[in-house]
């Protein structure tokens, strides 16, 4: 039984388009500057050393990993950006999120990406 639960759940993840729910970074930097980012919830899936060692501001942090079990802390009312570290991860996050009601957005490219073009980053080193 297990083994097929996988099967189904990696099917269910390899056929969601990576870009469906999207937020282009530049769109995003827009939408800091302009303040209107504080609309959205910032959610990071990443695990805790990584969102300790950088972040976006007003980010907040449930890894993936513990998802399923915090999912409560989401609120379902507010707009939601999903950040992951190339954007893979918040994408499939994303469209599973959308299918239970919530209004999700990836951050494509993910922090990475953002980090590339410049954009503002905290954490410790």
């Amino acid at each position: 039984m297990k083994n097929n639960m996988v099967e189904i759940t990696k099917r269910f993840f390899e056929n969601i388009p990576s870009d469906k729910y999207g937020i282009d970074l530049m769109e995003f930097e827009m939408l800091m500057i302009s303040g209107e980012i504080n609309e959205y919830l910032l959610l990071d899936v990443r695990e805790h050393d990584d969102f300790r060692k950088e972040r976006i501001p007003g980010s907040v942090n449930i890894p993936y990993s513990q998802l399923s079990i915090k999912i409560d802390e989401i609120p379902s009312e507010q707009k939601v950006v999903i950040i992951s570290k190339k954007g893979l991860v918040a994408a499939q996050i994303s469209s599973l999120l959308n299918a239970c009601g919530y209004r999700t957005w990836t951050l494509r490219e993910g922090i990475e990406g953002y980090i590339d073009i410049g954009g503002n980053v905290g954490g410790k080193s």
